[in-house]
C-alpha cells in the first residue's frame, strides 16, 4: 500500500491501565503506519485539548464521559469536524447515535473495527487488515548520538530524545554501542532472566543474521531486546561477553543495523556512542542525522576539531556525506563560552543549559526532572529535528502527564 499520511486519532478513557494497553498495542503495530493516536485518561484535559486541537479525524470517547461532552461549549463544531464513537461495555447503547465499540475484544479487530468507521479524508487511506509477520515502520530512521569524550551527556540527551520520540508515538530503539554502560544501574529495567539461559545470546543472534540470509526478516526481535519503561524505548539485552563486543565491528555493526530496519518494528533508532569506538564511522554513514556533544572544555573541543580532521583524510567523501547531517550542541552551557570553537566548516547548532542537580544522580526521576532543560531540547528539536515534532506542534499537555 502506498503511504499517504497518518490520520489523527483520539481515544478517551477513564480506565487507564486499559488505555495504556490499547496504546501499547497500536504502537507496536501496523496501525502505527497509518494513524497518529493521542489518548488521554482526565476528562478536563481531553476538553481542553479538543478546544484547541484541529485535524483529528476520529474520537473513540468513553461512554460514560459522552454526556459531559455533549454540555461543551463547541460540541457541535466537535462532532462536525470529527468522527465520534462510543466506547461501552456493550456492543450497542439505545442512548447514543454514534457507532459503538466494545473493548472486550482482541485488539486487532478493536482496530479493524475502527478503520472501518474512521473517515476517509482522500490523504490518509487505511488498511483494515493485518498482515501476517508485519512489523510496522517503512521509514526507519537513523539517529547518531556521539562525543569525542565521556562526561559530555551523550546519553542523557539520546535517552531525552527518545523519551520524547515515544512520547510522540514514534517507536523507539535505544542502541549503547559501549560495552559497560553506566544508564543500567539508574533507571529500572526488566531483567533478562536467568543468566544460565542467557549464555552468548548476542552470539547466536549474530550466528542465525550470518547464516540465514534468506530468512533474516523471520528472526524474532523480542527475543532478543527488552524493554527501558522510563523512556518506552526498546534495546538489546544485556547479557553480551567482552569477547562478544570484539566481533562487533563495522560489517556486524551494519548487519545488525539492517536487521533492525528491515524487521519494521521501529521508526527511530538512537546510536549512542563515542569516537574510541570502532563502529563510529559506519553509525554515521548510516544515519540521516548526526548528534554531536561538545562542552565548553578545550581538551574536548581539540579531541573533537582532530578527529573531524583525521576522518577527512581516512574516510572518503566524509565531509560531504556527514558533515551536512551533523548537528554540534554545546551542554552543560552556563551562558558564555570560555573556548573557542575553531571549526570554520561547522557552526554550533544549539546549546542546553548546565543543571546543577545532575552532578549526583541517585534515581531516575532526577534525569528527566529539569523543566529547563526539557524546555531547551523541545525548542532545538522544533528547529532541527522538525520531522520529531508530531502534528509541527510541541508533546501535549496529556502526554506530559503521561511520560513526564
Amino acid at each position: 500500500m502506498t503511504h499517504f499520511g497518518k490520520q489523527d486519532w483520539i481515544m478517551a478513557l477513564p480506565d487507564k491501565r486499559l488505555i495504556d494497553c490499547i496504546y501499547d498495542y497500536w504502537r507496536h503495530s501496523v496501525y502505527a503506519d497509518e494513524v497518529r493516536l493521542r489518548v488521554f485518561s482526565q476528562l478536563d484535559t481531553l476538553q481542553h485539548y479538543l478546544t484547541l486541537q484541529s485535524g483529528t479525524l476520529l474520537l473513540v470517547v468513553d461512554a460514560g464521559w459522552l454526556g459531559e461532552l455533549r454540555q461543551h461549549p463547541d460540541w457541535t463544531r466537535i462532532k462536525n469536524a470529527m468522527q465520534v464513537v462510543v466506547m461501552s461495555e456493550q456492543n450497542s447503547d439505545f442512548n447514543v447515535v454514534e457507532p459503538t465499540v466494545t473493548p472486550y475484544q482482541p485488539l486487532s479487530k478493536l482496530f479493524e473495527q475502527l478503520c472501518s468507521i474512521a473517515p476517509r479524508d482522500g490523504s490518509s487511506p487505511l488498511r483494515t487488515t493485518v498482515d501476517k509477520g508485519e512489523g510496522v515502520s517503512c521509514q526507519t530512521r537513523v539517529l547518531t548520538v556521539c562525543s569525542a569524550g565521556g562526561g559530555s551527556g551523550k546519553t542523557t540527551i539520546a535517552f531525552h530524545l527518545a523519551k520524547h520520540a515515544s512520547a510522540c508515538g514514534q517507536r523507539v530503539f535505544y542502541w549503547n554501542l559501549e560495552m559497560l554502560q553506566d544508564w543500567r544501574s539508574l533507571l529500572d529495567h526488566p531483567k533478562d532472566g536467568d543468566c544460565s539461559t542467557n549464555v552468548n545470546r548476542f552470539s547466536r543472534l549474530l550466528y542465525h543474521l550470518q547464516s540465514a540470509i534468506e530468512k533474516r526478516a523471520s528472526i524474532d526481535v523480542e527475543s532478543y531486546t527488552i524493554e527501558i519503561p522510563a523512556i518506552r524505548a526498546t534495546t538489546f539485552t544485556s547479557d553480551c561477553r567482552q569477547e562478544e563486543w570484539k566481533v562487533l565491528n563495522d560489517n556486524v555493526f551494519s548487519l545488525l543495523l539492517q536487521w533492525l530496519i528491515d524487521s519494521r518494528r521501529f521508526d527511530l533508532i538512537i546510536i549512542d556512542t563515542g569516537v574510541m569506538n570502532s563502529c563510529i564511522t559506519a553509525a554515521q554513514l548510516k544515519s540521516q542525522t548526526i548528534i554531536w556533544m561538545l562542552l565548553d572544555d578545550l581538551p574536548l573541543l581539540s579531541k573533537t576539531e582532530q578527529w573531524m580532521q583525521q576522518q577527512g583524510v581516512e574516510t572518503r567523501d566524509w565531509a560531504l556525506q556527514v558533515l551536512p547531517r551533523t548537528k554540534f550542541i554545546v551542554n552543560r552551557y552556563m551562558g558564555a563560552m570560555l573556548n573557542r570553537w575553531n571549526s570554520q566548516e561547522v557552526k554550533i547548532s544549539g546549546f542546553l543549559p548546565y543543571i546543577p542537580s545532575w552532578k549526583q544522580l541517585h534515581r531516575q526521576e532526577q534525569w528527566f526532572g529539569s523543566a529547563v532543560f526539557q524546555a531547551a531540547l523541545e525548542e532545538w528539536i522544533g528547529i532541527h529535528l522538525p520531522w520529531l515534532v508530531r502534528g509541527g506542534g510541541k508533546v501535549s499537555h496529556e502526554q506530559h502527564i503521561r511520560y513526564g
